[in-house]
Formats: structure tokens, sequence, C-alpha cells
């Protein structure tokens, strides 16, 4: 069973306070190599949270996920016979 939305905005919420919090974006950010740096370690966040929370996650560069959709990261659940719920869609637009 998948958390609710409350639940995962919570999760959600928590999890980026966690990464990204107390100045540690900026410091990402300001880094030299930000471009090579940024997305993928919010992509890499984010898919390990998906992961945890029981989604499939869709992201291209991240190793064990599914190919990347249009999207940077993608949480999903297939569902038969031709339909698939998404639950999370991330652009960074960073890089």
């Amino acid at each position: 069973m998948h958390p609710t939305a409350d639940q995962l905005a919570q999760q959600i919420e928590q999890t980026a306070r966690e990464a990204f919090g107390d100045g540690k974006l900026g410091e990402l950010l300001t880094n030299g190599q930000w471009k090579a740096l940024a997305t993928p370690t919010i992509k890499k966040t984010f898919a390990d949270l998906g992961r945890q929370l029981g989604f499939r996650v869709a992201a291209s560069g991240i190793p064990d996920a599914d190919q990347g959709w249009l999207y940077d990261l993608v949480w999903f659940v297939p569902q038969a016979p031709f339909t698939t719920r998404v639950t999370l869609t991330l652009e960074s637009a960073l890089a």
C-alpha cells in the first residue's frame, strides 16, 4: 500500500529539508561544478525516496532506474494492461 497524498507531501518535504536545507542546496549550486553535481544529486535523493516508498522510478543516469521519461525523474506504478499511475514528476531545470 502506498502512502496517502498528505503522507507523500510530508515525506517529500522532510527529505528535501534534510538533503538540501540549512544552506546545503546553496553550497551545491555555488560549487564550481554545480552543473555536474546539482541535478544528479537531486535526482538521486528523490529516486532513493521513491523506491523507499514503493514506487518504480524512471530517470536517466540513475542506477537501477527505468529509462528516463520527459522529466528528470518520475515515480510511477504500472497498472495493467496499458495504464500507468504517475505519482510524482520532477524537473530540476538546473542543467
